[in-house]
């Protein structure tokens, strides 16, 4: 009849057989230790570990677990236990502008590593699903955040885009007498920043966008009147 070793204290992994008198080779149990007396065919594929020192017999060690599936991430090898996992998890590179990175629970997977792709399994992506506002730009492939467009040049706003994830600019309506374009952020050709021009007391201005466009009134006011600030024109 078979029997089971019990000559292991706690926390120690039996290595071998008892043959006939019930004393079993054993040592401390470590990953190292679990890993070796795993059948090889039960290797993990990439992206996954062995259950290890989770389980309480060996057969519950050497199941397969499935390392964290985070998005924008992939897994290049195996891992020789959980708190290993993020040293064989990579960057993805595949998602292109307008698609996003989306989590993928790789224990869900029917794993087949014949026909499986495990850089696609683990750079799963979807299609932004709507489009940044006038102003802002996608900040990049893989993500559909938006971030603002840098600031317009002057006499420049913020356009319509119709290229994704680009930041498009138009010219501001041209500025009025007395004033002068100005920088700032403007979704619209009307409602650019415009920065007044200084008047002089007692003159007036001639051209639109130009400050230096001025003229002193005529010197010939009633009694009691005076100039305060210039006039437009």
């Amino acid at each position: 009849a078979l029997h089971n070793c019990t000559n292991a204290p706690p926390g120690s992994c039996y290595l071998g057989h008892g043959g006939v008198d019930g004393n079993c080779p054993y040592a401390a149990c470590t990953n190292d230790t679990i890993v070796a007396m795993c059948p090889e065919s039960d290797t993990p594929p990439i992206g996954w570990h062995f259950n290890g020192l989770s389980g309480t017999s060996q057969a519950e060690r050497c199941s397969l677990v499935a390392c964290p599936a985070i998005a924008g991430k992939r897994y290049l090898s195996h891992a020789q236990d959980s708190a290993s996992c993020e040293l064989v998890r990579a960057d993805c590179t595949n998602a292109r502008l307008g698609e996003a990175y989306v989590d993928l629970d790789l224990a869900a997977i029917n794993w087949d590593s014949s026909t499986s792709s495990p850089h696609a399994l683990s750079c799963a992506t979807v299609e932004c699903s709507s489009e940044c506002p006038t102003g802002k730009r996608l900040s990049g492939p893989g993500s559909c955040m938006c971030v603002d467009c840098p600031m317009p040049e002057l006499g420049y706003y913020h356009a319509p885009s119709n290229v994704t994830g680009e930041c498009a600019y138009a010219r501001c309506n041209s500025p009025g007498i007395g004033e002068i374009a100005g920088v700032g952020h403007s979704v619209s050709p009307s409602e650019c920043p415009m920065m007044p021009c200084y008047r002089p007391p007692g003159s007036t201005f001639s051209r639109p966008a130009d400050c230096q466009a001025w003229a002193f009134c005529p010197n010939n006011l009633p009694p009691g009147r005076y100039y305060s600030e210039g006039e437009l024109g």
